[in-house]
């Protein structure tokens, strides 16, 4: 599963419906995390330390959607 810079939503839903898989293989979310943080970012318009913020917690949100999805994965 690729996030290919999606937003939140799109990504969330396909967390969910991966969910009935028994062994899930893997996704990326590398540009769904980073790309519109990044892009305001090389514009100038978010200093260094707003755009980690807001990368690391658009990650979280995903690691958030699928530890809800799938809670005894963890």
């Amino acid at each position: 599963m690729l996030g290919l810079e999606a937003p939140d939503a799109a990504p969330h839903a396909g967390l969910r419906n991966a969910t009935p898989c028994p062994a899930p293989r893997g996704c990326t979310f590398g540009r769904t995390s980073f790309a519109p943080e990044a892009a305001a970012w090389l514009a100038g318009g978010k200093d260094d330390a707003t755009a980690i913020t807001d990368m690391a917690d658009r990650f979280a949100r995903l690691v958030a959607a699928w530890t809800e999805a799938r809670p005894a994965a963890f």
